[in-house]
């Protein structure tokens, strides 16, 4: 410890707790360095922001282990989630005197501000309650926080064995891994790969004795590349337009919500570590009673005959068919490449309609236009792939490229079954939409006359967004999953409103976001360092901005509508 900062905590004792902030700086403790970024105004407000410095070397950290942007976040996760347990390691050894954590992580391994890599440095970024008894700092009982708890925290963390640096290295290979295996995705026109041996029953809600591991039929099997050499073989979902078919209780769902999560890799001997997703793969979901605002929803929707144009639909209080177009319409403007549609989780009557409903209410009684009916347009004029998991639509095996069947957790392909069975078995489905389908025009973002963002205060709690006087539920939005995510939305919601006045589509504002903290980091938005923070992607982005009450859509000029 730096001469001078115990006799200095030890004189606070009993003083204001505002005096803590006399403690701002940085601070020798051995081999680390403690630094206290912030110091809150009273102990009631927040935790303090203190972080903890150690040498790359120290850590067994050689520079070909984080040698892209991959693996470098497969590291900080690594070590965010190894400080996590000392930090409880810590408070069970000393229950209800030391409250020092990390932020809340979840499953998947994402750029978060828990854990930072530097050129020479790692630094680990802790939320911490400082010491305090009727609003006075208790200066002895910090002392020890900084002598004893806080080094000890960063021994336990920061310096590896030749285990531990090997765990890092690993936790880098798979984010890396990843990576490669998207990079792939995008290039051979798949949609996902899923290896071998992979375990798609996590978060299932079927029980099983024995868990189902994945091999692949061989008529989809492949082999992709490895980042750092060899290649592995798994299930390969091509571009176009999937059915995933089967009974109930047999890991339909469950499939889906891998594909939803695999967009991100996981860590080492995590269920879904090595699944990997389109990086533009969207989760399409109802969410009736949501906001929506100047959407371009001709695809799906006729005008109404209230008088609302669908090309510029707006509704305080969505259906949940709506809801679902609106989702979708979202997803498009910022460059979704693949939809992602869970039977279980949709309006059924914006995924289809049989042909005894098609003669009983036809058209243009009904102004819906389902999602089958789009489909193969989406995929074959924009180059937009489906996944579709159901268990009762069996028209959808007229527009799919491709039919996977689940049958206890395993996968099978049955796309020339299900032709068969298509051709053998009479539909009086017709055709029903006889307009081709256009992408959503692009929507230029306003502020509304009564709103203030000058005044603008937004703040973020579990998965929900407070905005002014508005709360945005994320509850609907995967693979929203930690609570660090909301608060980066939050953060970047305050940037928008300095932003918003320059013009730019919704589009603009995804893509310069993405681009500015891919550039920057998180820290851009939490100078002049970031602790709670998790990196969101665009389309988490543009759909909080869609349920933004304090703002207005107009279409772009020159869009045609």
């Amino acid at each position: 410890m730096a001469p001078g900062v115990g006799p200095l905590l030890r004189s606070l004792e009993g003083a204001p707790f505002v005096r803590y902030r006399e403690i701002l700086g940085s601070h020798a403790a051995g081999e680390f360095t403690i630094r206290v970024d912030q110091v809150p105004a009273d102990p009631f407000a927040e935790s303090a922001r203190i972080c903890l410095i150690g040498g790359r070397a120290a850590a067994g950290l050689l520079p070909e282990a984080v040698r892209d942007r991959h693996a470098r976040v497969g590291v900080e996760d690594w070590f965010a989630r190894r400080a996590v347990a000392a930090c409880a390691q810590l408070g069970s050894a000393r229950p209800g005197q030391t409250h020092v954590r990390v932020q809340e992580i979840g499953s998947a391994i994402v750029e978060r501000s828990a854990c930072r890599l530097g050129s020479d440095t790692i630094e680990l970024r802790l939320l911490v309650d400082l010491p305090v008894a009727s609003g006075r700092i208790r200066g002895t009982e910090c002392e020890r926080l900084f002598v004893e708890d806080l080094p000890r925290i960063a021994t336990r963390t920061l310096l590896c064995s030749s285990d531990a640096a090997r765990k890092a290295r690993e936790a880098a290979q798979v984010a890396a891994d990843h990576g490669m295996l998207q990079r792939q995705i995008v290039e051979r026109g798949l949609v996902a790969f899923l290896p071998d041996g992979a375990w798609l029953d996590e978060g299932s809600t079927t029980v099983r004795a024995t868990p189902q591991r994945l091999e692949a039929p061989a008529s989809l099997a492949t082999h992709l590349e490895r980042e750092q050499g060899g290649s592995v073989r798994g299930l390969a979902i091509p571009a176009g337009v999937t059915l995933i078919v089967g009974g109930a209780f047999q890991g339909k769902s469950a499939l889906v919500d891998a594909l939803v999560a695999a967009v991100h890799p996981h860590p080492p001997g995590h269920a879904w570590a090595g699944i990997a997703s389109h990086p533009d793969a969207v989760p399409i979901r109802a969410e009736p009673g949501r906001f929506v605002q100047g959407l371009d929803l001709t695809a799906f929707l006729d005008d109404p005959p209230w008088g609302m144009r669908a090309a510029c639909y707006s509704t305080d209080c969505a259906s949940a068919v709506v809801s679902q177009a609106a989702a979708v319409a979202e997803a498009l403007e910022v460059g979704a490449r693949v939809l992602l549609i869970d039977e279980d989780r949709s309006a059924p009557r914006w995924l289809a309609r049989d042909g005894v409903m098609q003669r009983l209410v036809p058209r243009p009684q009904d102004s819906i236009t389902p999602f089958l009916e789009r489909a193969r347009e989406l995929y074959e004029d924009h180059g937009v792939s489906s996944v579709v998991a159901t268990g009762a639509i069996g028209d959808f095996v007229q527009v799919a490229d491709t039919v996977l069947s689940v049958e206890d957790g395993r996968l099978n392909d049955v796309t020339l079954q299900a032709r068969d069975l298509a051709a053998a078995t009479r539909s009086f489905r017709v055709r029903e939409s006889g307009r081709a389908m256009r992408l959503p025009a692009p929507r230029i973002p306003e502020v509304a006359p009564d709103a203030d963002l000058a005044r603008l205060h937004v703040g973020a709690r579990g998965r929900s967004l407070r905005v002014g006087s508005q709360t945005i539920s994320l509850d609907m939005l995967d693979p929203v999953t930690e609570p660090g995510q909301p608060r980066t939305l939050a953060r970047w919601l305050e940037e928008v409103a300095r932003r918003i006045a320059e013009g730019g589509t919704v589009r603009d504002l995804a893509f310069s976001f993405d681009e500015w903290i891919e550039r920057e980091g998180l820290d851009a938005l939490a100078p002049p360092a970031a602790y709670d923070l998790t990196r969101p992607r665009r389309f988490e982005l543009a759909a909080v901005l869609g349920r933004w009450r304090a703002l207005r859509f107009r279409p772009c000029p020159g869009d045609g509508t």
